[in-house]
């Protein structure tokens, strides 16, 4: 599929230049788990769980993903935003995959689809956009020294997804 010069696709694997959006994107936080290929792969390719992948490519190079898992919550059967991840400057590319992953999650019969982001975050805005509605806080655990509080107290820019913790 494509919408202008960008086309979004499912894939397989992830391609070799992924590490190239991680380190885009990451220069828009203080705080982002690395995504590096050899992390995503050993994180969703080697996992016994299936994951799909979409991508978002612009003349050949990634420049955005979204990877989704299907589950069961209180007997709904749900579709999850697993993670996420495109650069500040390109929103666009995000509405695309979300655009992309929830018509393939709803393809699959998903009744909820959920996802995580850091509140006020712009993914998280965009998510509002395409409603996705806050159902609950999700509490984020961490050391209590200067960086914890900074974290806590919201004063930092950071990204945060289900696949960052032990739920998905």
């Amino acid at each position: 599929v494509r919408t202008k010069r960008i086309s979004f696709t499912s894939v397989d694997r992830f391609p070799e230049d992924i590490g190239n959006v991680w380190k885009q994107a990451a220069r828009g936080h203080e705080w982002i788990l690395e995504r590096r290929k050899t992390y995503l792969d050993w994180r969703f390719m080697a996992n016994p769980d299936p994951y799909k992948i979409w991508i978002a490519q612009e003349s050949n190079r990634t420049v955005g993903y979204v990877v989704l898992k299907q589950g069961v919550w209180r007997g709904i059967r749900m579709g999850y935003l697993a993670d996420f991840l495109v650069a500040e400057e390109k929103p666009f590319v995000f509405s695309g995959l979300i655009a992309h992953a929830v018509k393939a999650l709803r393809n699959e019969k998903a009744g909820l689809i959920a996802a995580w982001a850091v509140k006020g975050g712009w993914y998280h805005l965009a998510l509002k956009k395409y409603g996705f509605l806050r159902y609950k806080s999700v509490p984020v655990i961490c050391y209590k020294n200067d960086f914890g509080r900074m974290i806590i107290d919201k004063r930092l820019k950071w990204h945060f997804t289900m696949s960052d913790s032990d739920n998905i």
